[in-house]
C-alpha cells in the first residue's frame, strides 16, 4: 500500500509523512521515501522491497498526478507560506539557489494536486497536531483511536510551519536575495485565480556549474554559455523570454536557445543584428506529460573569436 503526501519541501510536509508512517506502523512495517517521478518511485520501491510505504513528493511530475487521479487514490496535500519554507531549507543547510528552485517548483504543482477530488488539504499552522493526524488517519483509513494519535504526535517533533526562526531569517534576508525570491515566488503569494508572470534573475542560472554573476565570454569553441532556472511551471500554456545584452563583437555570432524538461521541448536560432538588448522567446505547454523542471539553455553554434553575452533576466508569461 502506498500513502502519498504532496507538498512544499518543508517541516510540515515531512511531519505529515512521518506521522502517517507512525500510524501505519501500529499494525505493520512502513517506510518513508521521497520520490517526485514514476521512475524515482520505482527505484525507491525496489530498494525498500515494495511493502507499506509513505511517499513524500515535494515537486512531483505530471505523470504522478495523472496516475493518482486515474487510480482514485486518496492522498494528502500540504500547503505553507513559500517564504518560510525557503527559510527552513536554507537554515537546514541548503544553498539559496537550490532551495529557491525546490520551493518555486513545488508552488507550481501544488494547486493542481490540491484541486483533485481525492486530496485532503492540510495547512501549516491551521490545525492542532492531533487533529491533523486524525484527519490523515481517517483519509487513509488507518485504525487509530485518540490515545494512539496522541502518543504518535507526542513522539514526533511538532509541525513547525511559520516558526519564529523562519520569520526572522526572511526579515533579515539581504535585499538583493529577497528580490530574487520575490520575483520567483511572488505569483504564489497572493490569491490570484489564474497563472501570473514569473521572473528569474541571472543568479538562478549557471555557467560552467557556477552561479551566473556577470558577462559571459563567448570566445572559443561552440558550447553552452549558461542554463537555468530548472524550475517547474504551473499547468498551462506559457511564453518564456530570455533577455540579454550583446556586445558589438558578438553580433556576428549565431546562438541557439533551447528549452529542456528532461528532454528538449523547443529550440530556435537567434542572430543578433546589433549590439545591445536581445530578447528571444520560446512557447511551451505544461501538462501531465511534463515530468521535470524546465531549463533554458543558450549556446553558441560555432567558434567565436571575441564577444560577451550578459543575461538580464528570464520571464514566463501565461498565454
Amino acid at each position: 500500500m502506498l500513502y502519498f503526501i504532496v507538498g512544499l519541501p518543508g517541516c510540515f510536509g515531512r511531519w505529515c509523512a512521518h506521522a502517517t508512517a507512525a500510524m501505519v506502523r501500529k499494525t505493520r512495517p512502513c517506510e518513508v521515501v521521497m520520490a517526485d517521478t514514476a521512475a524515482q518511485l520505482t527505484r525507491q520501491l525496489l530498494r525498500t522491497g515494495g511493502g507499506e510505504t509513505v511517499v513524500l513528493a515535494s515537486h512531483p511530475g505530471g505523470r504522478l498526478h495523472a496516475a493518482l487521479v486515474q487510480s482514485n487514490r486518496n492522498f494528502v496535500v500540504t500547503v505553507d507560506d513559500p517564504r518560510y519554507v525557503l527559510a527552513e531549507l536554507v537554515l537546514e543547510g541548503r544553498e539559496f539557489r537550490d532551495a529557491l528552485r525546490l520551493v518555486a517548483s513545488a508552488c507550481a504543482v501544488i494547486p493542481r494536486y490540491a484541486a483533485s477530488p481525492r486530496a485532503l488539504v492540510l495547512g501549516a499552522g491551521r490545525h492542532e497536531a492531533v487533529a491533523a493526524a486524525g484527519m490523515m488517519a481517517s483519509h487513509f483509513a488507518c485504525p487509530c483511536d485518540g490515545d494512539s494519535l496522541g502518543a504518535i504526535v507526542a513522539g514526533l517533533p511538532g509541525p513547525a510551519g511559520e516558526d519564529n526562526r523562519a520569520r526572522a531569517w526572511w526579515t533579515m534576508l539581504d535585499p538583493a536575495r529577497r528580490t530574487i525570491a520575490q520575483d520567483a515566488l511572488g505569483a504564489y503569494l497572493g490569491a490570484a485565480d489564474k497563472p501570473q508572470p514569473l521572473t528569474w534573475g541571472r543568479e538562478m542560472f549557471l555557467a560552467n556549474d557556477c552561479p551566473l554573476s556577470g558577462p559571459v565570454d563567448i570566445t572559443g569553441r561552440a558550447r553552452v554559455l549558461f542554463e537555468g532556472p530548472e524550475v517547474t511551471l504551473p499547468e498551462g500554456a506559457w511564453r518564456l523570454s530570455l533577455e540579454t545584452e550583446i556586445s558589438r563583437a558578438a553580433t556576428e555570432q549565431e546562438f541557439e536557445l533551447e528549452l529542456f524538461a528532461g528532454r528538449r521541448l523547443a529550440s530556435r536560432t537567434v542572430r543578433p543584428e546589433r549590439s545591445g538588448p536581445m530578447r528571444a522567446h520560446l512557447d511551451v505547454v505544461v501538462d501531465d506529460s511534463v515530468d521535470y523542471p524546465l531549463s533554458l539553455r543558450l549556446s553558441t553554434r560555432r567558434a567565436a573569436f571575441d564577444g560577451t553575452v550578459t543575461l538580464v533576466r528570464a520571464t514566463a508569461h501565461p498565454r
